[in-house]
């Protein structure tokens, strides 16, 4: 037997080790290591340890009546800002001469935000997360940082309006508040609301309540003992509980919600059982020690260095130059931890009027850049003296073919050719205005491709009833509820006597699995889908597009040595899979790939114009380039242009 926790807050160097496996999840998943698919929940990790240690403090201090809301701004300003302004100040000059005018824009937006601690917010409003574009924003990591900060600002002042309420119940009020912030996170994945689920602090403040809750626990029971062998049991079931999820998981887990809790009661079991056993003794080791004192530096570096690399680089970047990368994260990482993070933590450098003054200075500079930078328009004028003048025209066109995709390129005659990402009222009540004047209709389902496969059918069948549910993410392998698959497959059944043919597509990508090659599981989940499909409908499968694994903005970067990326081969692989997998089965396949004939050097830039508006989708311009050649398919022809 042994006693679990202490009276106050010791050091426990077994927290910095579960720092380090955390940061190193993140690194490495972002650094797109195939074997950390889902090492993006090394920020829930730090969300249970941040909560843990704030609580503990605060708690501590309001039982001794010595809390004070200015001390503890004070220490949180002294712990994030110095290295966090030093990492953003840094990344200008790298964006001055390497960035494209749209990727400055961006950098200076999400700047602006950081500053105000609502990058979060920001980023939830203009990306997502798993994004290819997202690997180039070098300030994406930091809406975990607006999280903490968002929820570090209502919840000391919480528990300060409290006034002296019992220890005990403001722990219940603790649990109750997890558990209504868990519950609003599963809400939301089934609602559609993956960005919002993702980023927002509502959804995510439970992770930083599980923290509070051991902390109070801990307060409550300092003398508490507990069996030796549960105590480690419980801490490598919370080992397991991370590690598992950030290989298992990858983008496609709906996240967080319930897929959040392993990686949250894993780092809970750690700090609550953990001290005295095994795996405090291996986290305690030196090495995880010195990554995880680190570990705040390293978060910060390591997502501007692999950005501005990508950004720099015209091909994809390798994974040996990412291990090298992350060498050098962790070098950048000991240089500011020893002369930023220290120092400015220590009151004996900096009083609090200096301190406050100093960040209040750094934050009006980064808000000026931001300004000029946005008014400037992303410092165009700089950008465009460095470009021959073929390359300005190329750099306008592509920008131009950027412009033109995604949501709000999505073609509608304002009669009966209409797209919708969800299976809504609107859609439901036009589909049956128009099904009673058209009869039959063509329906276009599946992910983003889709879209522009609805475009292309749209634009060039003189149809006049093609309706489509499609958006991004959202594929029938995915089992994501607010992709409305299975809502989608009763709506087919009540309508089937006014669909003609059903058409699904989706990213080829998404059909392979880590080592690139096609994924069986996958392609048999969406064959058993469309093959439920209702028996009087034609369903058809139509393959994956070409796709690319670079951000076609990179091509500025080239200059006046300009080629398009390389053709994605793995693509072929899965196409190849789809036609021999589809034999036999009640859908009929269609390859993209044959018709298509599709060479990047010929057909990415084609006479003065941009086919692509990013890695994988179509511009406007190359719907109808495409779409022409789809058409010499006999079966979609047949489908698209007989009336």
């Amino acid at each position: 037997m042994r006693e679990n926790t202490p009276h106050r807050l010791s050091y426990r160097p077994e927290i910095d080790g579960l720092r380090a496996i955390a940061v190193l999840a993140v690194i490495f998943f972002h650094a797109g290591f195939s074997w950390m698919q889902g090492g993006y929940i090394g920020v829930d990790v730090f969300f249970v340890i941040s909560g843990y240690l704030i609580t503990f403090i605060i708690l501590k201090e309001r039982a001794d009546g010595k809390f004070s809301l200015a001390e503890f701004y004070e220490r949180r300003a002294r712990r994030i800002l110095p290295v966090l302004f030093f990492v953003i100040v840094a990344c200008i000059p790298f964006a001055y001469f390497w960035m494209t005018p749209a990727q400055v824009m961006d950098l200076a937006k999400s700047a602006a935000s950081v500053s105000a601690f609502s990058s979060n917010i920001y980023f939830w409003i203009t990306s997502g997360y798993f994004d290819s574009v997202a690997e180039e924003k070098p300030l994406l990591h930091t809406w975990s940082l607006g999280v903490e900060e968002q929820f570090y600002l209502f919840f000391p002042l919480f528990i300060f309006c409290l006034g002296k309420i019992r220890l005990r119940v403001l722990s219940l009020i603790f649990v109750l508040l997890a558990l209504l912030s868990l519950g609003l996170s599963i809400w939301s994945g089934h609602k559609a609301m993956v960005m919002a689920n993702f980023f927002l602090t509502p959804m995510r403040a439970w992770e930083l309540l599980v923290g509070g809750v051991i902390a109070a626990f801990h307060l409550l029971k300092p003398d508490m003992r507990i069996n030796t062998l549960l105590a480690a049991g419980l801490s490598w079931l919370g080992i397991a509980g991370i590690v598992i999820s950030s290989i298992f998981y990858d983008k496609m887990t709906p996240f967080p919600g319930t897929a959040a809790l392993p990686p949250v009661l894993g780092a809970a079991f750690i700090i609550a059982f953990s001290k005295g056993t095994s795996v405090a003794n291996i986290l305690s080791m030196r090495i995880p020690v010195m990554i995880g004192l680190m570990s705040y530096s390293a978060y910060l570096w390591h997502q501007p260095i692999f950005a501005f690399v990508r950004i720099y680089s015209a091909d994809p970047v390798s994974p040996q130059i990412f291990s090298a990368l992350c060498a050098l994260t962790f070098v950048a990482s000991f240089v500011s931890w020893k002369f930023v993070e220290q120092p400015f933590r220590n009151r004996n450098f900096l009083s609090r009027p200096q301190i406050v003054s100093l960040s209040l200075a750094v934050t009006v500079f980064i808000l000026a850049i931001s300004t000029i930078a946005i008014i400037s328009n992303g410092f165009e004028k700089h950008f465009h003296d460095r470009l021959e003048s073929s390359s300005k025209i190329i750099h306008e066109k592509l920008e131009k073919s950027i412009a033109s995709g995604g949501y709000n390129a999505m073609y509608a005659d304002d009669k009966c050719k209409f797209w919708s990402k969800n299976l809504d009222e609107n859609f439901k009540k036009k589909f049956g205005t128009c099904a009673r004047i058209h009869k039959k209709s063509i329906m276009v389902i599946g992910d983003s491709h889709a879209m522009d496969l609805y475009n292309v059918a749209a634009k060039l069948s003189p149809k006049p009833f093609i309706a489509s549910v499609s958006q991004g993410a959202c594929r029938a392998h995915s089992h994501q509820a607010e992709c409305s698959y299975e809502e989608l497959k009763k709506f087919l059944t009540l309508h089937e006597k006014n669909i003609e043919a059903v058409l699904y597509t989706q990213s080829g990508l998404y059909l392979q699995d880590n080592k690139n090659l096609p994924d069986t599981s996958k392609i048999i989940d969406v064959a058993s889908y469309l093959s439920s499909l209702p028996k009087d409908i034609r369903v058809f499968w139509v393959g994956p597009q070409p796709e690319f694994k670079t951000n076609i903005r990179d091509i500025n970067l080239l200059l006046d040595d300009f080629k398009p990326p390389h053709e994605n081969e793995t693509i072929q692989a899965v196409d190849r899979a789809l036609k021999q997998y589809s034999k036999g089965k009640s859908f009929t396949y269609i390859s993209k790939l044959d018709p298509l004939s599709f060479s990047p050097r010929r057909d990415f830039y084609l006479e003065g114009e941009f086919t692509y508006s990013d890695a994988d989708h179509w511009s406007s311009y190359g719907e109808d380039v495409f779409g022409k050649r789809l058409l010499a398919d006999p079966t979609l022809l047949h489908i698209l242009q007989k009336q």
